[in-house]
C-alpha cells in the first residue's frame, strides 16, 4: 500500500510472485473440482460492506468440491464479492475469480446444504 501524490492510496493485492532477477513465486494450490449434473439451480444475494443486498439473483452450481464451486450466473461479479446461497440454511462464499464460463467460489460455511450427498472430493 502506497500514498500516490496524484491518485491517493494505491492498494495492490493478489501477488502471486516477483519475476526478474528476484525470480520468487508463491505456489498455488491446486483446487479441484468435478462437474455435477444436473446442475444445482441457486439463487443468491450479493453482500457489500456487511450490507445484504436485497435483490435475488440466479444462477447454478455446475461444478463443486466440498470448499469451492463454479457459478454460472448473468450478472457481473467481482473477485473477493460475498454471496448468501439462499436456502433453508444460508450457505455464504467468497468469489475468487472470473473464469472462462462463470465464477469460482471458495464456501466460507459448510457447504452441504446446497450440496447435499452429493460424493464430491
Amino acid at each position: 500500500m502506497k500514498n500516490h501524490p496524484l491518485c491517493g492510496w494505491i492498494f495492490i493485492s493478489n501477488v502471486i510472485g516477483f519475476g526478474g532477477k528476484i525470480n520468487l513465486h508463491c505456489p498455488l494450490p491446486d483446487i479441484h473440482v468435478n462437474e455435477i449434473k444436473p446442475y444445482i439451480k441457486i439463487e443468491f444475494l450479493e453482500i457489500k460492506d456487511k450490507h445484504v443486498n436485497n435483490i435475488v439473483h440466479k444462477g447454478m452450481i455446475v461444478a463443486a468440491s466440498k470448499t469451492h464451486a463454479v457459478i454460472v450466473t448473468d450478472i457481473d461479479l467481482h473477485p473477493f464479492d460475498n454471496l448468501e446461497i439462499c436456502g433453508e440454511n444460508g450457505v455464504y462464499c467468497k468469489v475468487l475469480e472470473k473464469i472462462i464460463d462463470g465464477y469460482f467460489v471458495a464456501f466460507t460455511t459448510d457447504s452441504s446444504p446446497i450440496l447435499g450427498n452429493i460424493e464430491l472430493i
